[in-house]
């Protein structure tokens, strides 16, 4: 039997088990403004490190959050979510730097080369960040998915800033929520190829 992990049921879930009325209430707990906690409803991103981070507060168990699974609070000193080494994000980029480099035999002289290899380091520093959100969650599946979430939304937003970076510069303020929208449709274009 698949388990299905929707932002609906899980924001239910943790509004029931901490009596909220409001999704308001729950951005919140989360630590979210109302606008991020809306824009991650509207594309059914979970939030994954600010529901754990909330769980971990009120001793909930992760499993009963986004499986239904056992009872919505640990027993009374049961262990938390296990702590993992953080990764340097940026050693992480310079690691990816130097690989690629290495992989070439050389260091790149030519504009082209060099945003080549400046996009492996962004490449592993984000790759650092998506580890440090998911390295926690001792679920594989959970963790996949958190993972795969993770990696869309990010890939939308470089996309989106490579986008921006290459658009002719034009006076004027951009169409309002362009930016937003385009951001929206790449992510969904990645989700469809997923």
């Amino acid at each position: 039997m698949k388990r299905v992990v929707s932002f609906e049921i899980v924001m239910q879930r943790l509004r029931n088990a901490l009596n909220l009325e409001s999704n308001k209430q729950l951005a919140a707990a989360l630590g979210l403004k109302a606008n991020a906690f809306y824009n991650r409803k509207s594309s059914g991103s979970l939030p994954f490190e600010n529901v754990l981070e909330l769980a971990d507060k009120h001793q909930m168990c992760v499993d009963w959050i986004f499986f239904g699974l056992g009872n919505p609070f640990r027993e009374p000193g049961a262990a938390s979510v296990k702590p993992v080494a953080s990764v340097d994000q940026a050693l992480m980029g310079e690691v990816g730097l130097e690989l690629a480099r290495a992989f070439q035999g050389y260091e790149s002289q030519d504009e082209a080369g060099r945003r080549k290899l400046e996009r492996v380091g962004l490449h592993s520093s984000l790759a650092a960040m998506i580890y440090n959100k998911t390295a926690f969650i001792e679920n594989a599946k959970l963790r996949s998915k958190a993972v795969r979430t993770e990696a869309l939304s990010m890939a939308s937003v470089v996309e989106l800033s490579d986008r921006i970076k290459s658009a002719p510069r034009s006076p004027g303020r951009p169409e309002a929520g362009a930016t937003t929208r385009s951001l929206k449709k790449a992510s969904r274009i990645r989700a469809r190829k997923a």
